[in-house]
């Protein structure tokens, strides 16, 4: 088998992915995450010789590498398919790539799932609200639009996991919502949409005022008073419609909060 070493040369991604005439590193785009059309993949196979690409991501301090069959890359994310096989691009022949702004955490539970078909925390338990979040953001920087729909479909499931009247509850739904809300490359997404949807149909299933309080300062606390109240009225004012919300038959299909993929443009 064909492996990378570590000690080959690697490049630190600039912010663009334009073409120039000089070469350089490959570097994500953020996709369009209500796009209609679809690329076609390149199907997975394992038979035969394998080629091996190495990611190595986190800071110097706390990098780690990964060592992943470059066909399944290709076959998840067509931004490493280009950076892999592009001659433009250090990593073509490098087979190598550094990215020193992504966690090594978040990169670990996408190339597991892309083995396992299964989310895992490095320490083995099941990811989170704020962790899938993350999954989300990354996978959707490197068009890995299979990956972001597996996780809006765990975040569907795990959302009131914690009950939601609990300190702990409260906790994972504001840290939940700080990540989306406080991070500008998720404006516009799916991924803020259910965010808000979610947190919404919370509101709407909550029974009584001293659990509204509970929720509004536990989530929406660091915002101050008149924000705070300003939310509390808009939430008790659409009460009827939220409850509704709720209900099975109103409540919004999965796939509405999907990535599609994107099509390769014919020549």
């Amino acid at each position: 088998m064909e492996s990378p070493s570590a000690s080959q040369r690697s490049s630190i991604p600039p912010r663009s992915m334009k073409a120039s005439p000089s070469i350089k590193t490959a570097t994500p785009s953020q996709p369009r995450s209500n796009a209609t059309k679809q690329r076609s993949k390149k199907p997975l196979n394992f038979c035969g010789p394998q080629s091996f690409v190495t990611i190595i991501v986190g800071p110097e301090s706390g990098k780690q590498a990964f060592t992943v069959h470059k066909n399944l890359l290709e076959h998840h994310s067509p931004y490493f398919t280009s950076a892999f096989n592009n001659p433009a691009y250090t990593e073509s022949s490098t087979r190598e790539m550094r990215l020193s702004d992504v966690s090594p955490d978040t990169f670990g539970i996408i190339i597991n799932c892309l083995y396992t078909q299964t989310f895992l925390t490095p320490s083995g338990t099941s990811p989170h609200l704020t962790d899938l979040a993350r999954v989300w953001q990354l996978a959707a920087r490197f068009k890995m639009t299979t990956i972001c729909n597996k996780s809006i479909r765990a975040l569907d499931r795990c959302g009131f996991s914690d009950s939601p009247d609990s300190s702990d509850g409260i906790q994972a739904w504001k840290e939940y919502v700080d990540f989306v809300f406080l991070h500008q490359d998720l404006e516009g997404s799916v991924l803020k949409k259910k965010c808000v949807d979610d947190t919404m149909e919370l509101f709407g299933c909550v029974a009584g005022a001293e659990m509204m309080d509970r929720l509004l300062e536990g989530i929406f606390g660091d915002a101050g008073g008149t924000a705070k109240g300003f939310l509390k009225e808009v939430v008790v004012r659409c009460a009827p419609v939220l409850k509704e919300m709720s209900e099975p038959e109103m409540k919004k299909g999965i796939v509405e909060y999907y990535v599609k993929e994107e099509v390769e443009e014919d020549d």
